[in-house]
C-alpha cells in the first residue's frame, strides 16, 4: 500500500526463520489434513465406502 505521494506506507521485513517456520506449520498441517481421511479410506471396504 502507497500513500496519496507514493511512497510506501510500510516497509514489510520478514524474518527468514519465522517465514521458514510459517512454512513448515502449513506444510505440516496440510500433510495431516490430507493423510487422516486417506488412511481411514484404504482400511474401509470399497463398497461401504462409496455408499456412505
Amino acid at each position: 500500500m502507497r500513500n496519496a505521494d507514493g511512497t510506501r506506507l510500510f516497509v514489510p521485513e520478514v524474518d527468514p526463520a519465522t517465514f521458514g517456520g510459517a512454512m513448515l506449520v502449513a506444510i505440516l498441517s496440510g500433510l495431516i489434513a490430507a493423510v487422516a481421511p486417506a488412511r481411514r479410506a484404504a482400511h474401509m471396504d470399497p463398497v461401504a465406502a462409496i455408499r456412505g
